[in-house]
């Protein structure tokens, strides 16, 4: 699923080589491929975010990032009970698997 994101980053960062070789203002918008990946992340993210708010499309991270914060609201909104609920926020704490 992620290597759509990296086909993502990858188109925004050639486009405007692209752009100069065929004298156009876009390829994005007349790319099949890119509208596929781009509704694929779309319905990963869900409908609070749009593609036009990713601030550096041309980075992976940056798709990637709202992807995995979907995914871990979605765990922590699924989790059975408390206790599986306080496991997930203590593995995805900024210190976890700090060691002394």
């Amino acid at each position: 699923m992620l290597s759509s994101y990296a086909f993502l980053s990858s188109m925004h960062d050639a486009e405007d080589l692209a752009c100069n070789i065929l004298s156009c203002t876009s390829t994005l918008q007349q790319d099949s491929l890119s509208g596929r990946a781009l509704q694929c992340w779309d319905a990963q993210v869900g409908a609070a975010l749009s593609s036009s708010q990713i601030l550096q499309p041309s980075l992976q991270k940056s798709w990637d990032k709202h992807v995995i914060e979907a995914s871990y609201n979605s765990l922590l909104r699924a989790a059975a009970d408390e206790h599986t609920r306080a496991r997930l926020l203590s593995v995805a704490a900024p210190h976890a698997g700090v060691t002394g």
